[in-house]
């Protein structure tokens, strides 16, 4: 089974890539703590299974606060590829974590 994870700033969009990608419903916000924790779909192909995983939003790979601290530790788990979605109107702030 491959793990893909979406990951980024707070509010650029990886939920909403989550919920395309993954068919799934989950709620979408523009406030603090929408996404706490990873969720994780498994979606299956003719010839394998795909586990997506929505990240909370980080800035750094410094991990302050609790949620940021949970998307990194998901992270050192691995992922066999990571999604990094960028909002295009603040690059130069969300290339800082890329």
């Amino acid at each position: 089974m491959y793990k893909v994870g979406f990951v980024g700033n707070p509010n650029v969009g990886k939920t909403s890539l989550y919920n395309l990608v993954t068919k799934s419903n989950l709620r979408v916000g523009n406030w603090h703590g929408v996404t706490v924790d990873c969720t994780q779909k498994v979606v299956k192909t003719k010839t394998s299974q795909i586990a997506y995983c929505d990240l909370p939003g980080i800035y750094s790979l410094q991990g302050f606060g609790v949620d940021e601290q949970n998307a990194l530790t998901q992270m050192e788990q691995g992922f066999d590829l990571l999604v990094c979605v960028v909002d295009c109107t603040q690059l130069q702030k969300n290339l800082y974590l890329l």
